[in-house]
């Protein structure tokens, strides 16, 4: 089977009756270390590779605004992800933590 690379490349992509599909496989195969780097970026830690005059400086709770906006209404970065209202990481729900009595990683949840 192609790569989601090599679809793209080939130019069938714009008549794929599956791009959905491939665009929510390309979606879930986005880690939590990407999604942590694009949330320590919106906060101003800008990665070596890239060269900013006015890089962006949110808060946490600034930054992970627009990964929800990302995750819900755009549909770009799996929904899986969440920020701890206790300490501001970010986890996989899917793995770890608590949304019982709001957001918590595995660190600070209280059962």
């Amino acid at each position: 089977m192609p790569t989601i690379q090599e679809t793209i490349n080939s130019g069938c992509w714009e008549e794929c009756p599956r791009q959905e599909q491939f665009i929510r496989m390309a979606r879930d195969e986005i880690s939590l270390e990407t999604v942590e780097q694009f949330y320590n970026f919106l906060q101003g830690e800008v990665p070596p590779q890239l060269y900013m005059k006015r890089p962006p400086h949110l808060s946490g709770a600034m930054a992970f605004r627009i990964i929800y906006y990302l995750q819900e209404i755009m549909g770009v970065l799996p929904d899986k992800y969440e920020r701890c209202i206790t300490c501001g990481c970010i986890y996989d729900s899917e793995n770890e933590g608590s949304s019982a009595r709001g957001c918590h990683c595995d660190g600070c949840r209280k059962d």
